[in-house]
């Protein structure tokens, strides 16, 4: 017996944001499944969490027994959209969800010319992490709530693209460079090195207060707890490199300012430190700004580099090089299955 294709009104949980953790917000995604009316996924015996799916007409015949199963460590489960939501989400994670019915947002981001577009709400399988969800043979059902999809980048790994293109500024920077290309690649060198502030990974460290008797070369370490948020961290390293007449501290650096572990803005003044100079009277602030979501946030491209274009192309949301006539008939697809009468998310 065939498995017919059903059009589905679902509706399911969000994260606070695109890849968060949490819901306390409460807010729920209302889309219309067009797909078929059950499918077939294997389970891990072992874990019990999905494997993956049964392409058709095999997955019914083999739990229906008209087929032998492969032998190995999972076993079939047949999935009935029209049964219950929980289901009805299940299915919708393997496709039936056309993401041209979601409407874009835009979100600006500190320190990005860009803005930072994406779907309104996250179709299901980039709301939960699939792979995860566990099945119960006891109850013959899928364990909910769902576990929410992991970030698809953290801010270690995105450092590590914002060092890597600091290194290859650093080896452009040759004195042979024209002046004019000269100073587009120090003051990219600047950018890479100040954005950490810009989007909430550092600290931003003043010095209010001068004092008097510092010299250039005295470091003080910021050892105040209340700024490490109960983390075992490097202290904040703040480097004299100016001082006044009667040894005011008029210029510094600073090392080890990175606050991955602090994703809150935050301000903190007069904070304790430890010095090995003589000076004395010097007052130190702390402050950041939220931390922007890594993935959201896209370093600019070094400035003596060339791009070739893609041709007349667009690109589809999942990341796809399509045509402009490829386009129209996704997006005229789309508009087939779009209901208009839905709320389209509860923000």
């Amino acid at each position: 017996m065939a498995i017919s294709e059903i059009i589905k009104d679902i509706d399911y949980d969000l994260p606070d944001d695109i890849y968060h953790q949490t819901n306390v917000l409460q807010k729920k995604a209302y889309v219309k499944y067009k797909g078929p009316s059950k499918i077939h996924v294997w389970i891990n015996s072992i874990t019990n969490k999905i494997q993956g799916i049964e392409t058709a007409p095999q997955g019914e015949m083999m739990f229906n027994g008209e087929m032998p199963l492969p032998q190995g460590d999972h076993y079939l489960v047949e999935v009935d959209a029209e049964e219950d939501m929980t289901q009805a989400i299940v299915c919708a994670m393997f496709g039936g969800v056309d993401p041209y019915s979601i409407p874009d947002v835009e979100e600006t981001v500190p320190g990005q010319t860009s803005t930072y577009v994406r779907d309104k709400y996250p179709l299901p399988d980039h709301t939960y992490e699939r792979d995860e969800i566990q099945y119960s043979p006891t109850s013959d059902s899928f364990i909910t709530p769902f576990p929410w999809r992991k970030p698809i980048m953290t801010w270690t790994e995105k450092l590590v693209e914002r060092d890597t293109a600091l290194a290859n500024s650093d080896r452009l920077n040759s004195e042979d460079l024209p002046s004019g290309a000269k100073t587009l690649v120090q003051n990219y060198q600047k950018y890479l090195r100040d954005i950490t502030e810009t989007v909430g990974v550092a600290w931003t460290a003043t010095v209010p207060t001068g004092g008097t008797g510092y010299a250039v070369g005295d470091v003080l370490l910021v050892q105040d707890p209340k700024y490490k948020n109960t983390s075992v961290v490097d202290e904040v390293k703040i480097t004299v490199t100016a001082k006044s007449g009667t040894g005011a501290i008029t210029g510094f650096s600073v090392e080890n300012k990175r606050a991955l572990y602090h994703p809150e803005a935050a301000t903190y003044t007069d904070c304790f430190f430890v010095t090995n100079g003589s000076g004395t009277g010097a007052k130190v602030t702390l402050t950041k700004v939220k931390q922007v979501d890594p993935w959201k946030v896209e370093w600019q491209d070094q400035p003596l580099l060339t791009i070739h274009g893609e041709g007349n192309k667009l690109a589809r949301k999942d990341d796809d090089i399509v045509t402009n006539t490829e386009d129209a008939k996704v997006r005229a697809a789309a508009e087939a299955t779009f209901n208009p009468a839905h709320e389209l998310a509860v923000e």
